[in-house]
């Protein structure tokens, strides 16, 4: 969404439960927290600053700091009036010249790119400087009971909750203002995946007669479809027991993987989304046809339905109205269908999520991906420099959505 006219959205929660909401930008900034209008709604206003950053995400947590996922919420918005729009208007105007003059070959054009250019760089520069100024005068406004007078670095402090290190009431408020929401999640998953979901592991494990020392220093791989392997030093009984139960706790370890690893997270964020979307499908066709259906079956008939399918999924996915996980579903093999016919099928992202258990916990070892990403990034780079954005000022942060 573009923000040069002002606008606030307005959140209705389904129950009275005592939450908190954090607006985030794309490039993982901190913009805001939720005004509580009453026990169910709250309001974000949404930053003017400038008409670059269109994508946002909401965190929803509770008063424990737990953040709340898969929970109904309405979600509606209200343009409201924007005293800074000389700012904006004049980026907006300037950018529909070019395009203008773009369309018409016009002998002026590079002098109106070079101007938008200036503008922009102007702009990212008042972003920075507002958003620097928004989080201190949101630290500033913390009790002082709540103020962090420590000395580390909000990546020290995420590094020590990620090592499953609690955080004080005042370096959580610290985190939250100034954090980064990419480093924040995978702080948090790192917290998760070495707290909470290793000590149910191996609870569950020890109930079935598996000990600690049992799988101490066992590798684990979760591949594209699903399936689990773990490292062959383990004797076929114990195997047998740890695979069956990392059934259980595969989806949740892939969550935590994607979250951590840097070879993911630093990718641009269309290939990241492209290698997830990957993943989920390759992991559903596996368990709906049971390994008969590859990614690479799937297709585009004639009349846009999905095809490749086998009779029973083809009817649900093409044909079913009114039902939202069929409705995903098309959504998604339609992404996919669509990279696959614009990338080619030698060109699919491709990773695993791989552990090694260390001191009774899981640990993530970043396997990297597929060297055919690079393919994609040329691709996408040729496609660049032929566009009339080729020679557009592009802000300089990093997107992590």
């Amino acid at each position: 969404m573009q923000n040069q006219f002002g606008f606030s959205a307005n959140i209705e929660l389904p129950n009275k439960d005592d939450c908190n909401i954090i607006l985030y930008d794309k490039y993982g900034n901190q913009l805001g927290r939720a005004e509580k209008i009453s026990d169910t709604q709250r309001k974000l206003s949404v930053p003017n600053w400038d008409v670059n950053c269109s994508d946002y995400a909401i965190k929803i947590f509770n008063k424990q700091g737990e953040e709340l996922k898969n929970i109904p919420y309405k979600l509606s918005f209200k343009v409201e009036n924007n005293p800074d729009h000389e700012k904006t208007d004049l980026l907006c105007v300037t950018y529909s010249k070019l395009r203008q003059q773009y369309a018409k070959n016009d002998p002026d054009y590079m002098n109106t790119v070079n101007y938008y250019n200036e503008l922009c760089k102007q702009a990212e520069e008042n972003y920075k400087i507002e958003v620097d100024k928004l989080h201190a005068a949101q630290f500033e406004a913390l009790p002082d009971e709540l103020k962090y007078k420590g000395n580390n670095t909000v990546n020290e402090l995420l590094e020590r909750q990620c090592q499953v290190e609690d955080l004080t009431a005042q370096e959580q408020e610290y985190v939250n203002i100034y954090g980064n929401l990419s480093d924040i999640q995978k702080a948090e998953a790192g917290y998760r995946l070495k707290r909470n979901i290793s000590e149910k592991f191996s609870q569950e494990l020890a109930e079935e007669g598996v000990n600690n020392e049992d799988i101490e220093g066992t590798d684990i791989a979760i591949d594209s479809c699903g399936q689990v392997a773990v490292s062959p030093n383990l004797s076929s009984s114990v195997k047998d027991t740890v695979v069956n139960k990392l059934q259980d706790f595969k989806d949740d370890l892939y969550r935590c993987y994607i979250a951590m690893a840097d070879s993911l997270r630093s990718l641009p964020p269309f290939i990241y989304q492209y290698a997830l979307e990957v993943q989920e499908t390759k992991r559903f066709l596996y368990k709906a046809t049971r390994g008969k259906t590859e990614l690479t079956d799937l297709y585009f008939k004639n009349n846009g339905d999905i095809g490749g399918l086998p009779p029973e999924l083809d009817k649900f996915i093409n044909k079913t109205t009114d039902n939202m996980r069929a409705d995903e579903l098309r959504e998604l093999f339609s992404h996919v269908i669509s990279n696959i016919n614009e990338f080619g099928k030698d060109n699919i992202p491709e990773f695993k999520a791989s552990f090694t258990i260390k001191n009774r916990k899981f640990d993530v070892i970043d396997a990297g991906i597929s060297d055919n990403v690079n393919n994609i990034i040329s691709q996408l780079n040729e496609y660049a420099s032929h566009s009339i954005f080729s020679k557009l000022y592009n802000y300089q942060f990093h997107k992590v959505f």
